[in-house]
């Protein structure tokens, strides 16, 4: 699955802290939150590699101002990051969590949205996505006008 990482960015004025995201060629921007109390990338560990992971599939803006709002909160380091999808239009949200205590608060307060996720899982659904895309229907057109498809069928039982 094509990803492309999202870079961040916070701009704090005398309203408070305002968090974007852009994408590499900067051409599109998005606002996650705004007249925050407090700059969360202060806080934000690029390089946290322990701890409880979570993620936001098909995330959209208004719950991820939510989430950010309470990265106050946590007492312990933590990381966040978004993955915009080349082929869909879709933008995924990742935070990893460094202590137990915080990861739970986390889960309870934004349990509708993000789900407990690992690096296993995100590796699963990378060559899920990859077979799927290998194995879609191949379509034939011979010189006489006959079409030939070859696809692959799953049967599901009672």
């Amino acid at each position: 699955m094509a990803v492309q990482k999202l870079t961040l960015k916070s701009e704090t004025n005398m309203f408070g802290t305002t968090l974007k995201m852009f994408n590499k060629s900067k051409s599109k921007s998005w606002t996650l939150a705004e007249n925050l109390e407090f700059d969360p990338l202060a806080k934000n560990k690029k390089k946290l590699e322990n701890g409880y992971l979570f993620r936001f599939p098909n995330a959209d803006m208004d719950n991820v101002e939510a989430a950010i709002n309470h990265l106050d909160r946590l007492d312990g380091a933590y990381s966040f990051w978004f993955n915009k999808g080349l082929e869909k239009d879709s933008i995924n949200g990742y935070i990893r969590i460094e202590t137990a205590s915080d990861a739970q608060y986390f889960a309870f307060s934004h349990v509708t949205y993000w789900q407990k996720w690992s690096d296993a899982l995100e590796a699963q659904e990378i060559a899920d996505h990859e077979k799927e895309k290998n194995s879609e229907s191949k379509v034939t057109v011979h010189e006489d006008g006959r079409i030939t498809i070859e696809a692959e069928v799953d049967v599901l039982g009672d």
